[in-house]
């Protein structure tokens, strides 16, 4: 295996094919760069979904308020209803802005 110690050391192809050269190292056939850029993709997409998680949630508090005194919800009815619509919508919110992230970081590390 080509460990990148040695030097002038020809690069050697991995199981899928691709070669490992020396400047990013191989681990047990994945390249080095490869596990770094998969790792940054599922940051990105995982702050994507708590960012809009946390923007539905307002969003979802905000118009459930609203609609549980338009709609003139009683008594304690409003309290699950503002819940339902803050957790729905934070949800809602959370996977598309996640789906959205994992798209674009596809698209930078050239496709998924």
């Amino acid at each position: 295996a080509f460990s990148g110690r040695e030097r002038g050391a020809a690069p050697e192809r991995t199981r899928s094919g691709r070669v490992c050269v020396r400047a990013c190292g191989c681990v047990r056939g994945l390249l080095v760069r490869e596990a770094a850029m998969d790792s940054r993709c599922m940051r990105r997409v995982a702050t994507g979904a708590s960012v809009g998680g946390g923007l539905g949630a307002a969003i979802g508090a905000l118009y459930g308020t609203y609609e549980a005194f338009r709609y003139q919800v009683p008594g304690l009815y409003k309290i699950r209803y503002v819940g339902q619509t803050t957790v729905s919508s934070a949800a809602i919110f959370g996977l598309f802005l996640g789906a959205g992230s994992f798209l674009q970081c596809g698209r930078s590390a050239g496709g998924y």
